[in-house]
């Protein structure tokens, strides 16, 4: 057999990698990286075209805040921070659940689009997770 063989596979499962190194774990947390960028980009989209569309009428201003909390996730998920994945998943969650009572519609043709978020959030808090708990075993480096 070829040494190519001989070597374990790496699993890079796009919607749900098994983590077994810091590399899988990195690539997992940077999933929720992503959903933070992607939902602030469209957030500043959505904002942007609104002024575009509606000259002199006020805008909302709440949405910022979300891109502002959205970044500063990102960049918790970043650094590794365990409690930043799992706030993500739950302001994504609770945006989430409190559009649905508001616009049913723009919410069912959003929800296909939700589901890669969570999952995303959920890889995050796992490759935030199993990043430190690797990173404790692995010791101090020489």
């Amino acid at each position: 057999m070829s040494e190519e063989n001989k070597q374990p596979r790496k699993d890079f499962n796009k919607f749900w990698p098994k983590i077994t190194d810091l590399e899988i774990a990195k690539y997992a947390a940077a999933q929720g990286v992503w959903a933070c960028g992607i939902i602030c980009g469209f957030t500043v989209l959505n904002t942007v075209m609104f002024m575009i569309d509606y000259p002199g009428q006020p805008v909302d201003l709440l949405p910022l805040v979300d891109v502002a909390l959205f970044g500063l996730i990102g960049i918790g998920i970043h650094k590794k921070y365990n409690i930043a994945a799992i706030v993500g998943l739950v302001l994504y969650l609770y945006i989430f659940i409190s559009k649905i009572t508001d616009v049913p519609i723009q919410t069912l043709i959003s929800g296909f689009f939700a589901i890669f978020f969570i999952l995303a959030f959920i890889n995050a808090i796992r490759g935030t997770h199993k990043w430190h708990e690797l990173k404790q075993n692995e010791g101090p480096s020489t």
